[in-house]
């Protein structure tokens, strides 16, 4: 058997691997067992075409935001796919007129920067776009009633280490919806039901983040909001097309089946599979690699490991992602707060106290949490974050079935990897602690 030589395909469960999981279990352990004995390829320049499927792309998230924001009038949306093709964009000041114009000026400016046939294509998808999103927000009106995007978002499953990323969360009758654009000229309704479904089952245990802009009657919010949803729906929308579907299936993703494809993987990175029944079409032979069949106790997620060491040694998630949040849509006030913090004693107490009820009122924050923001004086030390090394040795224990499946070399480099990794995955607005504890006993 060939040696591991890229620590790659096993620190998370994705939805490419459950729905691997779901066509053949063997093909899980394949696809790690490939991608760990294959070096890494050198880096190429991105061709045309994928540069152009990117744009396309971002046509159509940029149309579904509008189409779906509360001040555009029904019908509307073409005419500002023309003002985007001929350069001339309008406003009318306002935060969602502002925010209409920075959408319609940046994609305006992208378009024409292209080379001339590039750039008539790229109009010509405009145009279609915007007109079938024309016909899609009447029939989703007529589905739904008022459907409001706001904001972008991420979803997550409690057992599940990875997460998902819906274009978009949009509110109807004050209940959640998530949005996914496919901005493409054929339907793929095997794969885009499937993700769908995965990014319901996502929604609906530890629910949907949201990020970036979100309105509130009619008004720009800045506020990071975790949205808890059990009752899973998202919507699908074919710009181009001039068509949508509802989908309100989910995927099994309980633990028995996390665990099976859990244990597909690492049983690829001994070179095994897992036992199967497996028909002559079967679509793993596709693979012409027939991996020797095995069992084994599996080893809990590395970033799952690596999140609990990391509270156990004192880090405070819930902190981390409000200070991430704040340098993300405010750095100005970021900087002001480092002033406060670190600045020793060159920022009245006025000045903090007025900070600190700014914060209160804009970020709904408690006051404990206003306090560490903005201390009395501004003689704080950094916060001491532990390392990898300091992590795994807090969870030695956990860490050793890790040694016996990965080459010392490769597990510390994954272990670099898992720690950044876990602040992604468990880094949220609130009860992070409690997320990653309630994580820990169901593995």
């Amino acid at each position: 058997m060939s040696k591991i030589v890229r620590g790659i395909s096993f620190l998370t469960v994705s939805r490419p691997d459950i729905y691997d999981y779901l066509r053949c279990p063997k093909i899980v352990s394949i696809k790690v067992y490939k991608n760990t004995r294959t070096p890494k390829p050198e880096r190429v320049a991105v061709r045309k075409s994928e540069s152009k499927t990117a744009l396309i792309g971002k046509i159509g998230e940029a149309a579904t935001q509008l189409a779906f924001s509360p001040e555009l009038e029904s019908g509307k949306l073409a005419s500002l796919g023309e003002e985007i093709v001929t350069g001339s964009i309008s406003s009318k000041g306002g935060p969602v007129e502002g925010l209409r114009g920075t959408i319609l000026r940046s994609l305006s400016a992208q378009i024409h920067q292209l080379p001339k046939s590039l750039e008539l294509d790229m109009k010509n998808v405009v145009r279609e776009t915007f007109e079938g999103l024309d016909e899609i927000t009447r029939d989703v009106k007529d589905a739904y009633g008022n459907v409001t995007v706001i904001g972008k978002g991420e979803s997550r499953y409690e057992t599940l280490p990875t997460m998902g990323y819906p274009d978009f969360v949009a509110l109807t009758n004050g209940k959640p919806v998530l949005i996914e654009v496919k901005n493409t000229v054929r339907e793929n309704s095997k794969l885009d039901g499937f993700q769908a479904s995965f990014y319901n089952s996502l929604a609906k245990t530890v629910g949907v983040v949201i990020q970036d802009m979100a309105i509130d009657d009619g008004v720009l919010e800045t506020r990071p909001r975790m949205v808890l949803e059990r009752d899973a729906n998202a919507l699908i929308v074919y710009p181009r097309l001039k068509t949508w579907k509802s989908v309100t299936d989910t995927v099994d993703l309980g633990p028995r089946v996390v665990k099976d494809v859990w244990r597909a993987k690492q049983l690829g990175l001994l070179g095994k599979s897992p036992r199967t029944k497996c028909s002559s079409d079967c679509p793993h032979h596709k693979f012409d690699i027939e991996l020797p069949e095995g069992n084994m106790e599996i080893a809990k997620p590395l970033p799952l490991i690596l999140a609990k060491g990391s509270v156990d040694l004192g880090v405070d998630f819930d902190y981390e992602y409000l200070e991430n949040y704040l340098w993300r849509v405010a750095p100005s006030l970021s900087t002001a707060l480092s002033e406060m913090r670190f600045g020793r004693d060159t920022v009245p107490e006025t000045q903090r106290k007025k900070l600190r009820g700014m914060l209160q009122d804009k970020f709904d924050l408690d006051e404990s949490t206003v306090r560490r923001l903005v201390p009395k004086t501004g003689h704080a030390k950094d916060e001491p974050y532990p390392s990898y090394k300091e992590i795994l040795r807090e969870e030695a224990s956990e860490i050793e079935p890790w040694e016996k499946l990965l080459p010392r070399k490769i597990l510390r480099s994954a272990s670099q990897t898992a720690q950044g990794r876990a602040t992604r995955l468990y880094r949220l607005p609130k009860e992070s602690s409690r997320v990653i504890r309630k994580t820990w006993k169901k593995w």
